[in-house]
């Protein structure tokens, strides 16, 4: 009878061990598929523990709306392109739910009708992005994003933890592949942009993004090392031959160079050339453009 027992007894032992060992084999393995990952998570994980209380703290004001209209909000496609996340009564990011809506929100590229809201430029870094400079200074974002000034300076402590977790953000996403650039854009950037940027062309009354006129320029981002990106260079360099513009021949690529717009436009008016309020006196920006021109 004893021996009976004691078998049994090593059978349960045996039994107890072998289940305890599963359950810590099953806490091990769940504990490594929730552990963060060394970039996605801990960009999720920055998001919810600082970026959220810098979001109520700076930005829910405006940005936030109550559930049913962001609910209202997202059946309209005029307002799909708007910056907005749900808020809860007292006006702040305060559930998961919440936070998740606001965090996909604030990485996320969206399209409408053609247009779209890029919050974060994934190929550039952070101080590229719309979601820094459009609440920051038009003195260090180069240009009004027709948006309050949220922060008056870089060195603003929410700027730069705002800058960090979209530096982060972007460090967890793929590089996308940036296309080669051509002898004639490399022309274009190294022998076209510093005169533009000599001569001012770049100012919200000349070329600017905001003039009223068909020739209009990215001035670049003041606070971003380099102050240009490759795209903001492919923009401008596109805008000069004359894409997307009502102006015809703004560079004549199909008849004689001389006769573009873009030459007319800065000889003195004395030798052909056509007014240009900026002035026409921009001798020694005709050669270059002429090569520019002629180069494609």
């Amino acid at each position: 009878m004893n021996g009976i027992v004691a078998k049994r007894a090593i059978k349960i032992l045996l039994t107890l061990c072998i289940v305890f060992a599963l359950l810590i084999s099953w806490q091990w393995q769940t504990g490594s598929q929730t552990t963060v990952t060394p970039e996605d998570g801990v960009s999720r994980q920055l998001f919810d523990t600082e970026i959220v209380a810098l979001l109520d703290r700076r930005c829910s004001n405006c940005h936030g709306v109550s559930v049913a209209e962001y609910a209202r909000l997202e059946t309209d496609p005029d307002s799909k392109l708007l910056l907005r996340w749900p808020v809860d009564a007292s006006g702040r990011i305060s559930s998961p739910d919440l936070r998740e809506v606001a965090y996909e929100r604030a990485r996320t590229t969206r399209t409408e009708g053609g247009n779209k809201l890029v919050p974060i430029d994934a190929g550039n870094p952070a101080l590229a992005s719309k979601l820094l400079l459009a609440p920051l200074s038009e003195t260090y974002a180069g240009m009004s994003m027709v948006h309050p000034v949220t922060f008056t300076s870089p060195t603003d402590s929410d700027f730069i933890l705002l800058q960090r977790w979209i530096q982060t953000e972007i460090d967890s996403q793929p590089a996308p592949v940036k296309a080669p650039v051509t002898p004639a854009e490399r022309f274009f950037v190294d022998q076209v942009m510093p005169i533009l940027e000599r001569k001012g062309c770049f100012g919200s009354n000349c070329h600017g993004l905001g003039v009223f006129n068909d020739l209009k320029l990215h001035p670049g981002v003041p606070v971003l090392e380099g102050r240009f990106t490759a795209a903001m260079h492919h923009q401008n360099r596109l805008s000069m031959l004359g894409h997307n513009s009502a102006q015809i021949n703004m560079v004549h690529l199909s008849g004689d160079i001389e006769q573009s717009r873009q030459l007319l436009k800065n000889i003195p008016i004395s030798q052909g050339g056509i007014l240009h309020k900026g002035g026409n006196n921009f001798f020694n920006m005709v050669t270059r453009i002429t090569r520019y021109c002629c180069s494609g």
